[in-house]
């Protein structure tokens, strides 16, 4: 799948990361947006449809 170039939140690129909101039932969608395309990681939530990066 390719993504189209989006803009984050907090001017980092995380384009290359993998979705797993999937493993991550607790974090179901984006409080941005509502998507369900999220990397969550140990510091940041990122959303890869609306590019808004939490923590």
């Amino acid at each position: 799948m390719v993504r189209t170039k989006i803009k984050y939140s907090d001017g980092n690129d995380y384009s290359s990361l993998k979705i797993n909101s999937h493993l991550h039932p607790e974090y179901d969608e984006c409080v941005c947006c509502g998507s369900n395309e999220l990397t969550i990681t140990g510091q940041a939530d990122i959303c890869h449809d609306c590019g808004y990066v939490y923590t």
